[in-house]
């Protein structure tokens, strides 16, 4: 379970540091965003963050 929260806050800061990127730096989001820059994600993780990326966006 421990393993679990870890994972969960990672995607949760990658999603702020994709969002960072979006707002700030004005790119355009799209999920290759997220997979160009962290290629060490699982299908599950990088479906997460896209979802959490969108929710905000």
């Amino acid at each position: 379970m421990k393993t679990m929260m870890k994972n969960s806050q990672n995607t949760r800061a990658i999603a702020c540091k994709i969002l960072e990127k979006v707002v700030k730096e004005g790119k355009s989001f799209h999920p290759q965003l997220i997979s160009n820059n962290y290629k060490n994600l699982s299908a599950q993780d990088l479906g997460f963050v896209a979802h959490l990326c969108f929710g905000v966006l």
